[in-house]
């Protein structure tokens, strides 16, 4: 690779040449596959009771073994990723992720079950964290925006079409048949995916790797970012942007059918609606986030979105549930973009797996804590409470993202250079 074969982000790195469009959708195609295997698993527990004669609680057991996993994985394996390139990981990871489904198809144990989770989970951890680097590595800031959007596109399309459609199979012809089809075609992914040339693509981490060495520098690197301030404020903005959304998506449902009278039928219709148009927001989130700017937009979306959920007060009618529901989630998923964006610009990009581990095991204890929070709001106040507790939660957001971060300025798409201009899709 050339000089001419690199572009600069606005604060002032290299950044290598953008993905080709192919590359792209492949890469989004197994972070698709990983989503829907982990949004699936909860439909699924009460084939797992009776199929394996186990209490619902122990079936349950599977979503925590696989969380476990794929945080310990991106821990170790993001600063690794570092060191060594994104796809010789994601390749290993889709490898690791088509093997740990075939073995659960093929299981007739609960514990051969519970392994194979758990080896999906280390999987999942590994190519999750590792795809958002790579992206991050491959588009400047002032591109990142729509790539993102893409992203954060997959989570709510894994919901809205991934999710039915497993539990469909699994209701007309038996759930090992979802975890054959993952694993085919994870196994089908890891032998496409393309060959990025990437090894070593830090060059001021050569060296050998020592592991005893290795985990002593990456434990004292974990603690520099919660001492650096920019670092430390991002982490605590994944805190404030999950929360906000866990809590509002864990008890919607409760409060559709307890307030309203809703049944299951409605309620899924509710979130089938909901769900398409933050698939919309998404990718239109991340291409507003670099026409306008992704620290102003996830400032603003999160500062509408705050009063937006309070107006819960006033909800009387299924009309306005339908509307409060499409608004709080087109301006959830409008934030997405923009927030996936800023964070992987928050630290150097030879740290950047590092910081999105941290950040994604962060995340998924913030996810466990503001459910349990949430849930004794709503047991005792009711949803009125659970939704200002979001509202609490995005108005952190929109004070760190306006005036606790501070990031280079962006380009305007008129302001860069030709070769950056290949990074559009």
């Amino acid at each position: 690779m050339n000089a001419a074969d690199v572009t600069w982000s606005s604060s002032g790195r290299r950044s290598r040449p953008a993905l080709h469009p192919g590359a792209f959708a492949l890469l989004m195609s197994l972070f698709f596959l990983g989503l829907t295997d982990v949004q699936v698993i909860p439909v699924l527990l009460p084939a797992f009771e009776s199929g394996f004669s186990v209490s619902i609680a122990m079936a349950g057991s599977l979503v925590t073994l696989y969380s476990l996993a794929a945080a310990l994985s991106a821990l170790v394996v993001g600063p690794l990723s570092d060191r060594f390139g994104r796809m010789r990981f994601i390749r290993a990871g889709a490898g690791l992720f088509a093997l740990a489904a075939l073995l659960g198809a093929m299981a007739d144990r609960f514990w051969g079950l519970a392994v194979a989770r758990m080896m999906a989970g280390a999987a999942g951890g590994i190519f999750s964290t590792c795809i958002v680097a790579l992206i991050a590595d491959r588009f400047t800031f002032e591109r990142r925006g729509r790539a993102m959007g893409w992203v954060a596109g997959m989570y709510s399309l894994a919901a809205v079409a991934g999710v039915p459609t497993g539990a469909f199979v699994a209701s007309a012809f038996g759930w090992r048949v979802i975890f054959w089809g993952f694993g085919l075609l994870a196994l089908l992914l890891s032998l496409i995916l393309p060959r990025i040339n990437d090894p070593q693509l830090y060059t001021g981490l050569a060296g050998p790797l020592v592991p005893r060495r290795f985990a002593r520098q990456q434990i004292g690197q974990y603690l520099n970012f919660l001492k650096r301030p920019i670092p430390r404020r991002g982490l605590w903005l994944a805190i404030a942007v999950v929360s906000s959304t866990t809590s509002l998506i864990t008890y919607l449902a409760a409060w559709l059918v307890d307030g309203f009278g809703y049944t299951m039928a409605d309620v899924a219709v509710v979130f089938l609606v909901t769900g398409g148009a933050m698939v919309v927001g998404s990718v239109a989130g991340g291409w507003l986030a670099d026409r306008l700017g992704k620290r102003f937009l996830l400032a603003g979306w999160s500062a509408l979105l705050a009063p937006v959920l309070l107006t819960v007060v006033a909800i009387e009618s299924r009309g306005a549930v339908m509307l409060y529901c499409l608004t709080g989630g087109l301006l959830l998923s409008l934030r997405e973009a923009p927030y996936q964006a800023v964070i992987t610009e928050l630290v150097p990009a030879e740290q950047r797996g590092a910081y999105l581990a941290m950040r994604s095991t962060i995340a998924k204890l913030a996810i466990a804590a503001s459910a349990l929070v949430a849930g004794q709001l709503f047991e005792h106040l009711g949803f009125v409470a659970v939704a200002g507790f979001a509202a609490l939660c995005s108005g952190v957001a929109l004070v760190i993202a306006a005036v606790r971060l501070h990031l280079p300025p962006e380009e305007t798409p008129d302001a860069v250079t030709p070769s950056t201009t290949q990074m559009h899709f």
